[in-house]
């Protein structure tokens, strides 16, 4: 059945943001709209459908909580996530997908696909030899800024988007289906998808956008009770911000994550702007999915917006310690270690405050289950393309010493691990668009005409920069250009290319998988001394131990800007290396198993993994 509503106001009563909140005049007003809280809709998302839930249960599929479960790990701090988009990780000609599912829910969930340049695995089952164990997608509601036929229209002239303009929180997006003029068609694929991901063993997280909709007027919500679930600005530069201390509001969204949990299987939940909720709302969420099942992950952007919440209900990183449970983006974790493999040493203090999990004055969490690591995502340059903004004139083995070593910190440090698909093999957005130069030529220059003498801060970094932004347009040189496809797609050519790399953080992912000292839950843990022994961090040289009472680990990290250099039956800082070998190392000569009883040596940008005991 399709059906939507039909509300009569009489009086009237609208909302804008030009000044008139809440207007009412002596006219009706009489407004259609679908459901806000639809599971289904037709084409275009501006009609809803009723489905039977046997028409919406894919052979194969089951939900599971708790114990059955055994996907989803004991503590966020076990969790090593990867952060996919679904038309990004399956639309390039070498993804290896069925052309069919390219772009598609049924592609992300395609296993044994092989990248027919290189015959080597792509996709979900390169995610599982990864050793990731969760994967973050980005939204996969139905979302607004794109055809969901896929195809480009005139009202639609972009067929990309990362999906940050919720339309339909409730229902799939129909681009990602294989059809849309079956309604039941998007919620079968999604789920089948979903399965496919738990059969791997890897946990599904869900990316959602609750704090603001794509377009307040017309949305359901607003047609269906005016002004209500909107605030009366908005400041997080999104157009317009939800209310969600409105306890209707709070409601629909505990509802929806329910929802998703119980009918979808999802294993978490990535907050959006999560600074513009209110503590209660957050904390409501984790309360319910606690009776669920408390492994269910939680964590957003804790970024301060400036909301009118009275402050002790702003939900932003200061705060922290009031939303237990809820994880933050590391942004400062996140910029010290740009900044130290960017040729940074005075931030070798930070560093080691990010290894051991930012709680000591870096940010302010309550436990290391809220440090959610990352060093790149899809909202900024990737680790790779960022270290060439600041050091043009590297050497190729020098940049990727540097991009390699980042996303190493990343997975060691305390706190839950994020990675961005593509990171551990340099993936770029920079495109070469319309017979434009290579961007690389257009930065040098830029560069050399500004006096280049340092690192460039974040800000400046966006000025001459190819940037996906959310609609997938390019600006280069004050033009536009609709390139989303052509810079996003995941260019697995490059896990060939850089297979040394990929290969030394699969083994990372897998050490740190296997070793309960990497992952704390408390700050107790890491700071009386026992588990995390820091000995040096000073001129780009950070080396500490890890000590469980049963494995004893030394890990060197030299950004120093030269080689460390180690004669035979050398002692560091009091500890002897004589008969000890390297487990792992980013030095691709110091090959795993290496004996330190000879003279060695750790390159530049190098980190050095050595169990003492």
């Amino acid at each position: 059945m399709v059906y939507t509503y039909q509300l009569t106001f009489g009086n009237g009563t609208v909302s804008d943001y030009s000044g008139n909140y809440g207007t009412v005049s002596s006219t009706s007003t009489t407004m259609t709209t679908q459901d806000p809280y639809s599971i289904a809709t037709v084409s275009g998302g501006l009609r809803s459908v009723v489905v039977s839930p046997s028409s919406v249960t894919p052979s194969g599929f089951a939900v599971k909580q708790g114990e059955e479960a055994t996907w989803r790990q004991a503590s966020s701090t076990q969790a090593v996530i990867d952060e996919i988009h679904v038309k990004n990780f399956t639309n390039s000609s070498t993804s290896g997908v069925n052309p069919n599912y390219k772009g598609k829910f049924l592609g992300v969930g395609e296993t044994g696909t092989i990248n027919p340049n290189t015959g080597m695995l792509t996709g979900l089952s390169y995610e599982k030899e990864l050793g990731v164990n969760y994967l973050q997608i980005l939204p996969m509601y139905d979302f607004a800024s794109i055809s969901d036929t896929g195809l480009a229209t005139a009202a639609f002239p972009s067929v990309y988007n990362w999906g940050y303009d919720p339309l339909n929180y409730n229902v799939p997006e129909g681009a990602y289906a294989t059809s849309v003029t079956n309604p039941n068609t998007r919620l079968n694929e999604m789920k089948t998808m979903i399965q496919a991901i738990h059969n791997q063993g890897m946990g599904v997280i869900m990316d959602v956008v609750y704090n603001h909709v794509y377009d307040q007027s017309t949305s359901s919500f607003e047609r269906t009770q005016p002004g209500y679930y909107f605030r009366k600005s908005s400041t997080t530069g999104c157009g317009n911000d939800t209310a969600t201390n409105h306890l209707m509001f709070r409601q629909f969204i505990l509802n929806s994550i329910k929802y998703y949990t119980l009918n979808y299987g999802v294993d978490g939940f990535r907050f959006d702007i999560m600074a513009s909720f209110d503590k209660d709302t957050i904390n409501a969420v984790r309360s319910m999915l606690n009776t669920i099942d408390p492994h269910i992950l939680t964590y957003g952007e804790g970024w301060y917006m400036g909301t009118d919440l009275p402050y002790g209900q702003q939900v932003d990183v200061s705060k922290a310690v009031h939303t237990p449970g809820v994880g933050y983006f590391n942004n400062g974790g996140r910029d010290t270690i740009q900044n130290f493999v960017a040729g940074d040493k005075n931030s070798s203090g930070l560093i080691l405050s990010a290894i051991r999990g930012s709680g000591d004055g870096l940010m302010q969490y309550g436990t290391p289950t809220q440090a959610v690591n990352y060093v790149e995502c899809h909202d900024g340059q990737t680790i790779s393309d960022l270290e060439w903004l600041y050091n043009p004139y590297d050497l190729q083995e020098t940049h990727v010493a540097r991009s390699e070593l980042a996303s190493a910190i990343n997975i060691l440090a305390e706190g839950t691990t994020v990675m961005q698909n593509g990171q551990e093999f340099n993936m770029s957005r920079y495109v070469n668009v319309s017979g434009n130069p290579a961007l690389s030529t257009i930065q040098q220059a830029k560069i050399e005409s500004n006096n280049y003498t340092g690192l460039k801060s974040m800000a400046d970094a966006q000025i001459e920069l190819a940037r996906n932004p959310y609609n997938g347009v390019v600006t280069l040189n004050n033009t536009k250009y609709f390139v989303g496809d052509e810079s996003s797609n995941t260019n697995w050519d490059l896990a060939s290319t850089y297979a040394e790399q990929v290969d030394f953080l699969k083994q990372l992912i897998q050490f740190k998988n296997d070793n309960p000292s990497f992952w704390p839950d408390d700050y107790s843990q890491i700071y009386n001394g026992t588990l995390i022994q820091p000995l040096r961090y000073d001129s780009g040289v950070v080396a500490y131990i890890m000590d469980n009472g049963v494995n004893k680990y030394l890990v060197i990290i030299n950004a120093s800007g030269g080689s460390l250099n180690f004669t035979a039956n050398d002692t560091y800082y009091g500890n002897n290396l004589a008969g000890k070998s390297i487990m792992l190392s980013s030095d691709h000569s110091l090959a795993s198993g290496t004996s330190l009883s000879n003279a060695w040596n750790l390159a530049n940008y190098s980190l050095a993994l050595i169990q003492l005991q």
